[in-house]
Order: C-alpha cells, then structure tokens, then sequence
C-alpha cells in the first residue's frame, strides 16, 4: 500500500504572453491534469502558452472531493482564466474535458474568449445518483490504484458510500443553468465526442453544437474512443483537430 501525490497544475508560459494564444486546459470530475498532458505538451509543441489547474480536493481521492464543493471547483477554473489575463495573456481559448467543458462554456458567457473547445461534456441535468454511483466507483478505483488490500477497500468504500453527497446536487444545477444559456456563447466553438460514450454525452454534442449563439462552431466524433476522448484510440486526430481548429481563430 502507498500514498498516491497529487498531480500539481501545469504551465507552459509563452516568452512573449502579449504576442501568444493561451490556452487554459480544464479537467472533468474526479480527474486532474495528469488527464490532459499529453494534450496540453501536443499544444505546447504547437506553439500554445498552455495552463491546466487542479480543483479544489482532486487528485486526493473521493473523500477529498466530497469535502469540497461546486462552487469552489468553478471559482478554481474563474482563477485559472484569472490567472491568465493576469500574465498578460489578451487571447485566450478554453479546452474543457467533461465537467471542465461545462466551466468553458460558462466562461464564454461571460468573458470575450477566443474560442472554446468541448470534449464529451454533458450540457443536461443529470440524476444525483448517477452522479453518486461514479463517485463511489472513482473511490474504489483510487484505493486500488493505492494498493490497499481487497477487505480494505470494500471496508472503506462502503463507509464512503454513507457520506453527504449534497454538493452533487450543485454539480448537476450548475450544468442545467450552463445549458440553459447556450446562446450566450458567441466565440467560435468546437464540440468533440467520443462514439463509444455514454448517451448522454452523445446528446449533449448535439446539443451544445445547435443551441450556442457561435456563427462559427464545428462538430467531430470519433468512432474508436469513449469519454476519455483526449487518452483513447483517436487521440492523435483529436489533438491535430484542437490544435487545427485553435490555429483558425483569428
């Protein structure tokens, strides 16, 4: 048995950040940077200033999580855009996978970003169970990954599983609200989705994709990749379409 480090955020500054396009990488739920590396070094070899946050209790394991809260994982993203144009960063996109999809499409209703890229993001509400459940699974794979013996982790996960999940409830308002202001999104967008995921996700591409205000947006799907769009079978063409589309924004 061992402790797992947590994964620290990225950066790759740009030597001229007023001349560069920046690009903020945002992570899903349970997930953390170490998600999006290899894209984010894709990017940085393509010539992006490229930052990617932690949120609040990620990459510590489910019991972290719960003691967190949505709103504190959204401030997390607002300070990592914050963190941006504070650098002196004028032209930045947002690349979200998941969850951090949603924080990208919410950033574009608020701020003047140069474009936004979405990969498997859910844009509907979603049941707090359903959202439970994956917790409850991500907290058994975390103690696995930590090597703790089988009776442990049963122990420990059944225990989780009598914990508060009242922030869950945040997590799923918080995407319905994103998606009931789709229109709201003007600059240019890219939604990208994995054919082997869940139908939800499959449906909220569609959905994101007809309902943003952009005059510019596009829409790919990958047959061979599920939800970890950026990790699977098709991530080299998903990097060369993020990195495609990122170079066409003016």
């Amino acid at each position: 048995m061992f402790k797992l480090a947590r994964p620290k955020p990225i950066f790759h500054p740009a030597a001229e950040p007023a001349n560069a396009h920046a690009v903020l990488l945002l992570h899903g739920f349970t997930g953390s940077p170490l998600d999006l590396k290899k894209l984010t070094n894709f990017l940085k070899s393509q010539g992006f200033a490229c930052y990617v946050p932690i949120y609040s209790g990620h990459g510590l394991g489910a019991e972290a999580i719960v003691k967190t809260s949505m709103a504190a994982w959204w401030q997390d993203a607002h300070n990592a855009f914050d963190f941006l144009h504070s650098h002196g960063y004028g032209k930045i996109s947002v690349v979200g996978h998941s969850m951090g999809g949603v924080f990208a499409l919410r950033l574009a209703q608020q701020y003047a970003l140069a474009s936004v890229t979405t990969l498997c993001s859910p844009i509907m509400k979603r049941p707090v169970d359903y959202l439970k459940r994956r917790l409850i699974s991500y907290a058994e794979e975390y103690k696995k990954f930590e090597q703790k013996p089988a009776l442990h982790i049963a122990e420990e996960v059944a225990q989780f599983a009598k914990s508060d999940f009242s922030l869950l409830q945040g997590l799923s308002d918080f995407t319905e609200t994103t998606g009931q202001h789709l229109a709201k999104t003007e600059c240019p967008v890219q939604v990208l989705q994995g054919e082997l995921d869940d139908a939800c996700y499959q449906d909220s591409a569609a959905l994101i994709y007809d309902q943003v205000g952009s005059t510019v947006k596009e829409i790919k799907a990958y047959p061979n990749s599920g939800h970890m769009l950026m990790l699977e079978a098709d991530h080299q063409k998903v990097f060369r379409d993020i990195a495609g589309f990122l170079k066409s924004v003016k």
